[in-house]
C-alpha cells in the first residue's frame, strides 16, 4: 500500500535477513504473504471511509486465514483505522506508528512530520509523540500543499529528479523552522528521499520491517 511501497517494505526484509542473518538460500527466509489492497484513494482525502475499512478488514482476515502469525501494514495513513483493523482478526496487527516513535528520543526533537494529508488531519502520529513529549512540526498549508504534490508525481512516475528537488527543498524549509529531524510518514516517501540532506531521517519503513524480523524469527 501502494504497491511500490509494498516492495520496498519487502525488500526492507530480505535485505535484513542477507546482511545480517546471512541468508543465501529460499529457505533462510520466513514465509511471507503480500496482499496489495486496492483500496480508494488515502493520500488527498478519504473518498469513503466506509469501503476503505471493509477492503483493510477484509484484507487483514484473508492473510490470517492464509496462515499468517501476524499482520504488517506499510502505509502510515490507514493506520488511523487500525483498531478496527485489529478487531477483524485474532492475530496481532503491528503498530507501523508505534514502532517507529519507539525507536525516537526527546533529544531528536523537535521532528518535522511528512506524511498524506490524511495522515496529518486524522492525527495519525500526534499521540504518540504527546506520550514521549517529544516536539513536533507540522507543516504548513502550502507546505503540505507541496509534500502532497511530490507524493502523487512520485505514484505517477513523473520527474524523478524534479520531485527529489522539491522534497529537499521542503526539508530546508523545516529545518529553519527548526526541525532537528525528519519522519517519513508515507511509505512513498524513503523511495523519493536523496542522501545528503544534513538532517536525521527517521523511516517508519524500516523499524517496521526489523519489528517483522524480530517476530519471525522469534
Amino acid at each position: 500500500m501502494g504497491p511500490e511501497a509494498t516492495a520496498d517494505f519487502y525488500m526492507r526484509i530480505v535485505r535484513i535477513y542477507q546482511n545480517e542473518f546471512r541468508a543465501k538460500y529460499d529457505r533462510d527466509y520466513p514465509p511471507m504473504l503480500i496482499f496489495s489492497a486496492p483500496i480508494p484513494d488515502v493520500v488527498e482525502t478519504v473518498e469513503d471511509e466506509g469501503k476503505i475499512v471493509s477492503h483493510l478488514m477484509d484484507a487483514a482476515r484473508t492473510l490470517e486465514s492464509s496462515g499468517a502469525d501476524f499482520i504488517a501494514i506499510p502505509c502510515n495513513t490507514v493506520h488511523a483505522f487500525l483498531d478496527l483493523i485489529r478487531s477483524a482478526v485474532k492475530i496481532p496487527v503491528l503498530s507501523m506508528v508505534e514502532s517507529a516513535v519507539d525507536k525516537i528520543s526527546a533529544e531528536q526533537g523537535p521532528v518535522a512530520l511528512l506524511a498524506t494529508t490524511t495522515t496529518i488531519r486524522m492525527g495519525v502520529y500526534e499521540e504518540e509523540f504527546r506520550k514521549k513529549r517529544i516536539g513536533l512540526i507540522i507543516p504548513t498549508e502550502s507546505e503540505q500543499a507541496i509534500l502532497t504534490e511530490v507524493i502523487m508525481d512520485f505514484l505517477a512516475r513523473s520527474n524523478q529528479t524534479t520531485v527529489r528537488a522539491r522534497l529537499k527543498g521542503l526539508i530546508e524549509t523545516l529545518k529553519l523552522r527548526g526541525a532537528r529531524a525528519v519522519l517519513l510518514a508515507c511509505t512513498e516517501l524513503p523511495l523519493v528521499v536523496g542522501p545528503d540532506l544534513g538532517i536525521e531521517i527517521i523511516d517508519p519503513t524500516e523499524t517496521l520491517a526489523r519489528c517483522c524480523v524480530t517476530l519471525a524469527r522469534a
